[in-house]
């Protein structure tokens, strides 16, 4: 099978499979009420969000992960990207079926995620210092050179691994909205890793790509799915994944800003909380829910969001060849 055919099977199985099948899970869902639980100190609006079936990322899991065995195209790296996507996937699973089973909107505690991701994470560093030689090298945007941190490239991808998981899942707040920032950034990542030469791997993100506009097709406004922890989490994971493979992580900082600016929003709220007696930045964190109470509308945010997001992308391939 050429490339271009290959290309074809990654990009297009994920987003038919997600368009197929996804009424079919939506109707599912909604028979055993497998719905989503809102937080009560949440925007009021989303109120009405209550009971919309979740864990829809579960399909684009799916979708992922069968080209791979459709194409043949098994080897070392990608059969432990599969291993650290599913990994990650049970993370959020888990958080999910919590959420669904107790009637709340936690499942999981912070403690319990974030122990579970820094094993994972641990275990990406570490076979890539000792499996993926390039992937010791770290490429630094602007001026376009290399250094080689060698060992310690384990604790940046163990971090990396971390930041990511979790400013996705920080990021899928609006109807749609982790679902077209993810399509940009992993198109991005595409297109970056043909001008390395990095062919193979482009190929994974042009599933993500494929599986997000899917799932797009039913999370936009009016949403009639979410995605849920194991989608973002897992979406998350797969492009920690293949920029840690490729040396990437700086410039995922520059083409995953949105990611960046929502986790960090929560990180100064909740500092200038504790150190202020209860005062706020931020009217509410993560950022989105900020411009929510300020008036504006979830379609309007998101179409920013995803607007600051494709001018961000260009910024990361003018920087990085």
């Amino acid at each position: 099978m050429n490339y271009l055919t290959q290309s074809i099977v990654y990009f297009t199985f994920p987003f038919i499979w997600v368009l197929l099948i996804a009424p079919f899970f939506i109707k599912a869902f909604r028979k055993y009420e497998f719905g989503q639980k809102v937080r009560k100190e949440g925007p009021t609006s989303h109120y009405k969000k209550e009971g919309i079936p979740t864990m829809g990322g579960l399909l684009i899991i799916i979708g992922i992960i069968i080209p791979v065995i459709i194409t043949n195209s098994w080897s070392l790296d990608f059969t432990m990207y599969i291993i650290i996507l599913i990994s990650t996937a049970i993370i959020g699973f888990s958080d999910d079926y919590i959420k669904i089973s107790k009637e709340r909107s936690l499942g999981l505690t912070a403690r319990q995620k974030i122990l579970l991701q820094l094993i994972i994470g641990l275990v990406l560093g570490t076979y890539v210092y000792y499996y993926i030689p390039e992937g010791r090298y770290l490429l630094i945007p602007f001026i376009k050179q290399t250094i080689h941190l060698g060992i310690y490239i384990i604790p940046v991808i163990t971090l990396t691994y971390l930041s990511v998981v979790n400013a996705v899942n920080l990021t899928d707040g609006l109807d749609g909205l982790a679902s077209s920032v993810t399509a940009v950034v992993s198109i991005t990542l595409f297109i970056l890793l043909l001008i390395y030469s990095k062919s193979s791997y482009a190929l994974l993100a042009l599933s993500i790509t494929g599986g997000t506009l899917g799932f797009l097709w039913f999370n936009s406004k009016p949403a009639s799915i979410f995605m849920g922890d194991i989608g973002s989490f897992s979406l998350g994971a797969a492009l920690a994944v293949l920029f840690s493979y490729t040396g990437l992580e700086l410039v995922l900082i520059v083409v995953g800003g949105i990611y960046v600016i929502e986790a960090l929003s929560v990180i100064i709220q909740v500092i200038y909380f504790k150190l202020t007696n209860g005062k706020r930045v931020f009217l509410m964190s993560p950022l989105h829910h900020h411009y929510e109470l300020k008036g504006l509308s979830e379609t309007k945010i998101v179409y920013r969001f995803t607007l600051i997001s494709i001018l961000l992308s260009v910024i990361s391939l003018i920087i990085s060849v």
